[in-house]
């Protein structure tokens, strides 16, 4: 086998495994606005009050997520901080972008944090 060959193959692979992610990710994508809305709103199954760490967290159904809450929010660009906490890699394929988006009228912006249990083992 050529390089040439091997560099295509190589190619090949990277692309199934990006359309892989981005099928997670897409997929994901609802199911964190609706999260996001219902720690908004206070309400859900997974959602929790107030404890000694968070004013209100909301349990993920997304796989590689514990958790997201609230952090800080930003008066000067009018932005939620959504902190997103992270238990593996399957977790990270939520939003690549870093910018702002708009959710029912409100700006949020992701932070991701990591759980102390994550682990780096390729889960999707």
């Amino acid at each position: 086998m050529t390089a040439n060959e091997l560099i295509q193959k190589r190619n090949k692979i990277a692309a199934e495994i990006a359309a892989i992610e981005n099928n997670i990710s897409e997929n994901n994508k609802a199911v964190l606005f609706s999260e996001i809305l219902n720690l908004r709103d206070g309400v859900g199954d997974n959602f929790i009050e107030e404890d000694d760490h968070a004013e209100a967290r909301y349990y993920s159904s997304i796989p590689g997520v514990k958790n997201i809450r609230f952090g800080r929010h930003d008066h000067e660009d009018k932005t939620t901080l959504v902190l997103v906490k992270i238990e593996s890699p399957a977790g990270k394929l939520l939003l690549a972008e870093d910018d702002p988006f708009l959710l029912d009228g409100s700006k949020y912006r992701l932070g991701f944090i990591s759980s102390k249990y994550a682990t780096d083992e390729v889960d999707y």
